[in-house]
């Protein structure tokens, strides 16, 4: 781990740390105004975990360095699906509610709305990890009423409907806040519910608000949006977009040079008298 003052550079580097065992302290010397700036990595098959702290007494500070061991670029895939790090406060997230669309523009099947159900209750273990605030996630059906996500504004909902008027066969209209933190969503599915245009629509509410994977082959991402991937669930470049976006010590809005960063020891290698340990 490297430590900072205020700023990473050469000139602020107030020294390295070394652990084995994970666990790890040091004390300042002298005064700094600060704030302490912790940059670490486990090994070189880590991405960087880059994060700020008071120049003061801290304890049971929480490192996490994401795994670099991916046969793709886990970065680049991140930065094209969602360049703001955009998540969702799992903990705050209501519920699901399959309703009609607005102003005639479609309607559900009592069958269609226990497909989507069980389609969106499957993808939920990739998308959010089985998180255990939402392993019960309520999901209504039996509400047709469009007004409960046209006009009543609800956060923290997901709302997934059905609008046959569309040329495109989903889209998902997710909304979040200053902080990068989603509090709503809303799915529109055209055409009879499949698994591919739900867990593709699942997908742009959970870990891809921005936009469409471009690099990745749809072998391994169901959110290409140029051509139709192969998958018809989430692929495990989804599932490890997740692993990324709601570790609960990585924040929404977070800068990918902090969560996924790839310089460590660059920054001081050229400093006399620093010898870099591998």
């Amino acid at each position: 781990m490297n430590v900072y003052n205020g700023i990473v550079s050469p000139e602020t580097f107030l020294g390295q740390i070394i652990t084995s065992d994970g666990d790890f302290g040091f004390q300042l010397t002298e005064e700094i105004q600060g704030p302490i700036i912790l940059r670490t990595q486990l090994g070189q098959d880590s991405y960087v975990r880059t994060i700020s702290i008071p120049a003061a007494d801290t304890s049971g500070l929480i490192m996490r360095s994401h795994p670099k061991d991916q046969p793709y670029d886990l970065r680049l895939h991140m930065e094209e699906i969602n360049s703001g790090f955009f998540k969702w406060n799992l903990y705050a997230i209501k519920g699901v509610s399959i309703v009609d669309g607005p102003e005639g523009k479609g309607s559900f099947t009592s069958a269609e709305k226990d497909f989507v159900e069980a389609i969106f209750r499957e993808n939920l273990g990739c998308y959010t990890g089985n998180h255990s605030t939402i392993q019960n996630l309520r999901i209504e059906k039996d509400d047709n009423d469009p007004s409960d996500y046209a006009g009543k504004g609800q956060d923290n909902w997901i709302f997934i409907t059905r609008d046959t008027t569309m040329t495109l066969g989903g889209l998902a209209s997710t909304k979040y806040d200053d902080n990068g933190n989603i509090y709503k969503s809303v799915i529109s599915l055209r055409d009879s519910p499949t698994s591919y245009a739900t867990s593709h629509e699942q997908g742009h509410s959970f870990v891809a608000p921005i936009s469409h994977a471009q690099t990745l082959p749809g072998t391994v991402t169901i959110m290409r949006g140029d051509v139709q991937s192969q998958l018809n669930s989430p692929g495990p470049a989804d599932c490890e977009a997740r692993t990324v976006l709601y570790e609960d010590t990585y924040t929404a809005g977070s800068s990918y040079d902090d969560v996924l960063g790839t310089e460590f020891n660059e920054i001081i290698s050229g400093i006399p008298g620093i010898t870099i340990i591998q």
